[in-house]
């Protein structure tokens, strides 16, 4: 067992040591096409259009006809959810080359909290180009923040692998992030504390409770991630009402009887798990003095949490820093299940650079309250101090859709740079 952690350990670093070098190439990439959005962009939009010209709805809106954005904007209609439903049932029930020449990998759900849920067309492509932001860029990033004291540990990440349901074609439906990370789990387990296992489990406080079992036992613990402050939040309220119990598993080395868990997962995660009664002790005179401050305490090279906060989100940021001693919480990027939208390159403050290669972007300017949707602008005509709702055409069959974000622009890097604080459902 020793061996064996000590070569997970090395592949661990070496993963880590070729991400933040990879994430160092899309950064000088990332940079060089801010200084040319506009033709980045545009570029990207006869990219898409080229790739689904012989879709139906490539045929029906003329994509082999659109010349310039002018001619774009005139042929195809700005689009909400509805204009895709009757599309989106077609291929879920099997249809090919609708929306789009790709297949559909998944299709991800929003959480429906401001209306029906919806199903976003994922295909492989349009996976892969928000990945090497979210897997290289944001390391990068991280690394740059924190390097005084990066120790090259795992972190904790709260993520889960679950497909809700499939639809009567067989394509999995999930969340975007569980397809995201459906897309590297080869390579999940020497970046997380948590095994694969633990991220396939559908029930939410379980799978909490199992995150930290597998934490716990790292005391090299680099960072703490989730999806929005929210699940952090939720993480350190399970730390705090089961800690005996999860004491109790690590000095036996055994998952208590308590946790609703099938035993074919139950077996594979107690044969990652050995008696550790040194780490337990520790632990447990950790916790007794009370949980203010409780992550510094047991895990001391703990360096920042990396999820998504700002705007409504802020009301949780106090609450975990009751846990944290007020730890830096980086709210890395910018994505809704449309789109990567923006990255944040710091982690002191909430600042997005929207990102030009990932989709094509249109905005509609919103003035006391109004919008005007006869006219959009494109990335190079944005103004600093204006708000603008954000309308994009993707790689995944989704053409002028406007997803319902507003952006507030507050400064300019190399070009474009939005601040999320000033983001409105």
């Amino acid at each position: 067992m020793f061996r064996k952690c000590i070569i997970t350990s090395i592949i661990s670093k070496i993963l880590y040591k070729i991400s933040i070098e990879g994430g160092g190439a899309v950064k000088r990439n990332f940079d060089r096409e801010t200084k040319n959005s506009r033709e980045v962009n545009e570029k990207v939009l006869f990219k898409i259009l080229k790739l689904n010209c012989k879709s139906e709805i490539g045929i029906k809106l003329g994509f082999n006809d659109i010349k310039s954005i002018d001619s774009f904007k005139s042929q195809v209609p700005l689009t909400e959810y509805p204009y895709y439903e009757t599309y989106i049932e077609r291929i879920a029930n099997g249809d090919k080359k609708v929306l789009i020449g790709d297949d559909v990998e998944y299709f991800g759900h929003t959480s429906g909290t401001t209306g029906k849920q919806k199903l976003i067309p994922v295909t492989k492509r349009s996976r892969k180009i928000a990945s090497k932001y979210m897997a290289l860029l944001i390391n990068k990033y991280s690394y740059d923040n924190f390097k005084e004291n990066w120790n090259y540990g795992k972190g904790l990440m709260i993520a889960d692998m679950v497909v809700t349901t499939y639809t009567r074609a067989g394509i999995p439906i999930c969340s975007a992030t569980s397809g995201g990370m459906n897309g590297i789990k080869r390579i999940l387990p020497y970046l997380y504390t948590s095994p694969i296992e633990v991220m396939k489990i559908k029930d939410r406080e379980t799978a909490l409770y199992l995150h930290l079992l597998f934490a716990l036992r790292e005391v090299r613990l680099l960072y703490i991630g989730g999806v929005f402050i929210s699940n952090i939040l939720d993480l350190f309220r399970v730390l705090e009402s089961k800690y005996e119990s999860l004491v109790r598993d690590i000095r036996r080395g055994r998952i208590t009887n308590n946790i609703d868990i099938d035993e074919n997962t139950r077996c594979k995660l107690n044969k990652l798990l050995s008696p550790n009664a040194g780490r337990a002790y520790q632990l447990e005179c950790e916790f007794k003095k009370g949980f203010k401050g409780i992550t510094k305490r047991i895990w001391p090279n703990l360096l920042y949490i990396i999820t998504v906060t700002g705007a409504n989100f802020s009301i949780y940021d106090e609450k975990v820093n009751y846990y944290t001693n007020s730890l830096t919480i980086y709210s890395p990027g910018y994505a809704a299940t449309e789109a990567m939208i923006g990255i944040n390159p710091y982690a002191k403050k909430i600042r997005y650079i929207i990102i030009p290669d990932t989709v094509f972007y249109e905005f509609i300017l919103v003035e006391n309250g109004k919008l005007n949707i006869n006219h959009t602008f494109c990335l190079d005509e944005l103004k600093i101090g204006k708000k603008y709702e954000i309308v994009i055409t993707n790689y995944a069959g989704l053409y002028r859709y406007r997803i319902g974000d507003v952006i507030n622009v507050v400064s300019f890097y190399n070009l474009d740079i939005v601040n999320k604080n000033a983001i409105e459902e």
